[in-house]
């Protein structure tokens, strides 16, 4: 729990051996995640009007993994029906998380099935390329959901508090951008809280706002990039399905593209 004294932040509460704590602060990082503490708690998350999609994602060890430098990057593989994709990324310990992303009537229809493994399986059945890749492995933890992925906040900054991370916002997966996302926001708070004025207190709003600033750009240009792929995906339109086909490839493939995201990620 956030403490608050009017609307400056002036701490956080916490529960220790059942007994619960007060630790008072000059400033408030919320890097809770998709917990969004503050964000929930103020109100402040404002839902992507384009990206308004499903996604269910498991694990799975001993899948394929590419070989070489390519062996740690995300791969998009499009669904054939064409309305949807699964996102397929590599992690440590010879783990790779796999999930698909549609339209929330295709993943979650009104009346339809609720069992999320049989949804699951048959959206991997459209995808042979994903369900070639997780063939050589075995499924390890649950299915999991969630819906409305994509948000931002039009306030990540206040009178003593700030937020980083996925509790500030979420971009679309497809770039495979988000902990670069978030290490961007520790860069921009830190230099951002170096540079202040020796007169200035840390929790001053004026100098959390400044972090707002340097991050508005990077956060929104990513989002915007998103959202122009999430579009070339949408329409079964020859043109756009060759033209989104290269762009793909071309941001999994070529360097310069790859790391054009990176920098739009992390950049202050």
């Amino acid at each position: 729990e956030v403490l608050f004294d009017g609307d400056k932040a002036t701490g956080v509460a916490i529960k220790q051996d059942g007994v619960r704590k007060e630790i008072r602060a000059r400033v408030v990082v919320d890097a809770s995640g998709q917990a969004a503490l503050l964000m929930n708690r103020m109100k402040l998350r404002l839902w992507d009007p384009v990206l308004n999609k499903g996604a269910i994602w498991t694990y799975w060890e001993g899948a394929y993994r590419d070989t070489g430098k390519d062996e740690g990057a995300t791969v998009v593989l499009q669904t054939t029906d064409k309305k949807g994709w699964f996102w397929y990324i590599p992690l440590k310990d010879n783990i790779v998380s796999v999930g698909v992303v549609s339209g929330l009537e295709d993943l979650f229809p009104p009346g339809g099935s609720r069992d999320i493994a049989a949804i699951y399986q048959e959206q991997l059945e459209r995808c042979p390329a994903a369900k070639k890749r997780v063939m050589p492995g075995k499924q390890v933890g649950p299915h999991y959901t969630t819906k409305d992925f994509s948000y931002r906040c039009d306030q990540v900054a206040g009178d003593g508090w700030v937020l980083v991370g996925d509790c500030a916002h979420v971009v679309h997966p497809l770039a495979g951008q988000g902990l670069n996302l978030g290490l961007g926001d520790v860069q921009a708070l830190c230099e951002v809280l170096a540079q202040r004025e020796a007169w200035r207190d840390l929790g001053d709003e004026r100098l959390l706002r400044r972090y707002q600033y340097l991050r508005e750009g990077p956060v929104g240009d990513l989002a915007r990039v998103c959202d122009g792929l999430w579009q070339l995906f949408t329409p079964d339109v020859s043109a756009l399905r060759t033209l989104r086909n290269l762009g793909l490839q071309a941001a999994q493939s070529v360097g310069p593209v790859r790391q054009w995201l990176m920098r739009q990620a992390l950049e202050a």
